[in-house]
């Protein structure tokens, strides 16, 4: 199990020191990969940390942070990427919000709304029905770019003859592209405010049942993998039950409570996670303080969650672990009430 620590580890000092478009390139696949094969449909579709590669359709909106994401089919809603690479050679009914390493419009593609994108690199040879809006290092537009509206853009511009653009043709370096971006300062102060937030929760559950955050550690430590596959299977599943409930008029005020729960557990398994990396990290130095431990791993996975393309995905990863080991610490626990409950 440390290997498999120790993997985490270097993925995480490669991701740190590797160039952002390589890091880009490379897709991280940590969520695994999610395939929408031809003639299948699916009733909306969220990925984190994951790569997903959708050849049949998504009916509704096509959410994705980390990773990579593959539009070769159609989607009726809109898409929204924090992603290393989105690309687009199918069909996106609504509009288009991405940010990330590199976005990518085929010749195939078309968007019915508008495009907005913030990215290393952007590059449109499709059909954008409505504006788009880009703040790239280098826009590329090909032969077969169709822009319906106004192309708004900040960044180095390179048009093909072809490249039709019905609007107005604007160079503005203050766009703000892509899903709602904040001032760095701003989100700097966002991520110490969190951090605050998130080591008071953390004093608070470690005090209140310390054995229990050990038992969590053990569970995260002891399989990284399971600890991901179960995070996987209730971040998927508790969502598709609680919408299950909603069916129903009865069901609508469980469903309310049950997301309301479910928002604070993840919440809470988050700050689980961060706490096991730094319970292994200190492990590896023979240190053994569970306070120092809450801090080094909230400090640690709080300032990778900064970097660029990559951060998301690292922090998704710790996520899934959290959510994974106290899945399986409540598990645990109460298969131990329950032999209690028999000797007795």
């Amino acid at each position: 199990m440390r290997r498999a620590w120790a993997i985490l580890t270097v993925a995480i000092l490669v991701s740190l020191v590797v160039v952002p478009g390589a890091a880009a390139a490379q897709e991280t696949r940590t969520g695994g990969t999610v395939v929408i094969e031809e003639n299948e449909t699916v009733e909306g579709l969220t990925v984190v940390g994951g790569t997903v590669v959708v050849d049949g359709t998504v009916d509704g909106d096509l959410t994705v942070v980390g990773g990579s994401a593959t539009v070769n089919g159609d989607v009726t809603g809109d898409v929204e990427a924090m992603t290393g690479d989105l690309r687009i050679d199918g069909t996106v009914g609504g509009d288009v919000d991405a940010a990330g390493g590199n976005v990518r419009l085929g010749r195939q593609g078309r968007v019915n709304g508008s495009l907005s994108a913030a990215a290393g690199g952007v590059s449109i040879n499709g059909v954008v029905d409505e504006d788009a809006e880009i703040a790239a290092g280098s826009i590329y537009l090909g032969e077969n770019a169709r822009i319906g509206g106004d192309l708004t853009y900040a960044g180095e511009l390179e048009r093909s003859g072809g490249a039709q653009i019905g609007g107005e043709l604007v160079q503005d370096a203050g766009v703000a592209a892509g899903p709602v971006q904040f001032p760095m300062a701003f989100q700097w102060a966002l991520a110490v405010y969190g951090l605050l937030i998130n080591l008071l929760v953390g004093i608070i559950l470690l005090a209140l049942a310390p054995g229990f955050a050990r038992d969590v550690v053990d569970r995260a430590t002891g399989s990284i993998l399971g600890s991901v596959g179960v995070g996987l299977v209730v971040l998927i599943g508790v969502p598709i039950l609680l919408a299950l409930l909603a069916i129903t008029v009865v069901g609508i005020p469980i469903m309310l409570a049950g997301t309301l729960l479910f928002v604070l557990y993840v919440w809470i398994a988050t700050v689980y996670g961060r706490f096991a990396v730094g319970a292994w990290l200190i492990g590896l130095v023979g240190a053994r303080n569970r306070w120092i431990a809450l801090l080094v791993g909230l400090i640690l996975v709080g300032l990778l969650a900064q970097v660029p393309y990559v951060g998301p995905a690292i922090s998704a990863i710790v996520t899934l672990i959290g959510v994974g080991a106290v899945a399986l610490a409540l598990r645990d626990a109460r298969r131990e009430r329950g032999e209690i409950r028999q000797r007795n």
